[in-house]
């Protein structure tokens, strides 16, 4: 989606532009896609009492560990596209995602690529924890080949109690920015869908 987009309107794009905020901009209407505490940089200067507001929402840190396996170790070929753990089993382990069999290329066919979430990642045998999610749903008799581990230090915004509060002043200040929209998952859903229903909500112009 990101490949189709800048394709279709490289003219219009700026890449690997950093904007440390937001002064005398000349637009007919300002998408803030970036997190919270990005927007809250961006928003000092227009406008502090939104830019304490959005510095105050949490979030929660995450590790995310690429695993490699040979199809041939497990005694079950994994199928599907893989699952969620709800937090009210209170385990480690957030998801598990087989992402050769989302994502076409991912893989050779000999391989399987499985992505495993972790939240938090202050365990040194956190690569551990995520293979043995694996072979707690999909036996394996070996190892991953490969591993990759990236850690997020502000991976997920907390809808929590201080959120709620938050939310209507958030509201408040963005009507003093009648040409401004947030379209982000710490805004009205975490999730893809929620952000593109979001962003659909917030369009201010339609895109040809």
């Amino acid at each position: 989606m990101i490949d189709a987009l800048t394709r279709r309107y490289a003219s219009s794009i700026r890449l690997s532009q950093e904007v440390k905020d937001l002064r005398d901009v000349k637009a007919d209407m300002i998408f803030l896609c970036v997190p919270a505490y990005a927007a809250a940089n961006m928003l000092q200067n227009i406008a502090p009492a939104l830019t304490g507001h959005l510095r105050n929402i949490h979030y929660a840190p995450m590790a995310v560990a690429g695993l490699v396996y040979r199809k041939a170790d497990f005694k079950m070929l994994p199928r599907g596209f893989g699952y969620l753990i709800p937090s009210s089993e209170g385990k480690a382990v957030l998801g598990l995602l087989l992402e050769s069999n989302v994502f076409a290329g991912r893989s050779d066919d000999d391989h399987i690529l499985v992505r495993v979430m972790i939240g938090g990642y202050v365990s040194p045998s956190v690569l551990q924890t995520a293979h043995e999610a694996v072979a707690d749903v999909f036996p394996v008799k070996a190892g991953p080949m490969r591993t990759t581990l990236t850690l997020w230090p502000k991976a997920i915004p907390q809808y929590d109690q201080d959120y709620a509060r938050l939310k209507p002043m958030i509201t408040d200040e963005l009507a003093r920015l009648p040409h401004m929209r947030i379209v982000a998952n710490y805004w009205n859903g975490i999730s893809f869908n929620d952000c593109v229903k979001n962003a659909k909500g917030s369009s201010y112009l339609a895109l040809p």
